[in-house]
C-alpha cells in the first residue's frame, strides 16, 4: 500500500453547502430533470462546465438523484 495521497484543497476548510447553495442546485436539477434529462446527464453537464461537489469530486448521476428525492421530500 501507500499512503494516501493528502488532498490540500479541503483541508482546514469547512466542505459543507449552504442550504441557499444546495437549494440552488436542487433547484436546477429539478429543472434539468422536468426538461427530460436524466440524472446521468445532469451529471456530465455540471462535469463539463467544470462544476464540482463541495468535496471538489465530480457529480454522480445516482448520487444527485437521490439528495434531489431527499431535497424533495420522497425519501
Amino acid at each position: 500500500g501507500g499512503a494516501e495521497p493528502h488532498e490540500p484543497a479541503t483541508r482546514g476548510k469547512a466542505v459543507f453547502m449552504t442550504p441557499e447553495d444546495k437549494a440552488a442546485l436542487m433547484v436546477e436539477v429539478d429543472s434539468l430533470l422536468s426538461q427530460g434529462l436524466s440524472s446521468h446527464a445532469i451529471a456530465r453537464k455540471f462535469n463539463e462546465e467544470g462544476r464540482r461537489t463541495v468535496r471538489g469530486a465530480l457529480f454522480y448521476g445516482p448520487k444527485l438523484l437521490r439528495e434531489w428525492r431527499k431535497w424533495k421530500g420522497e425519501e
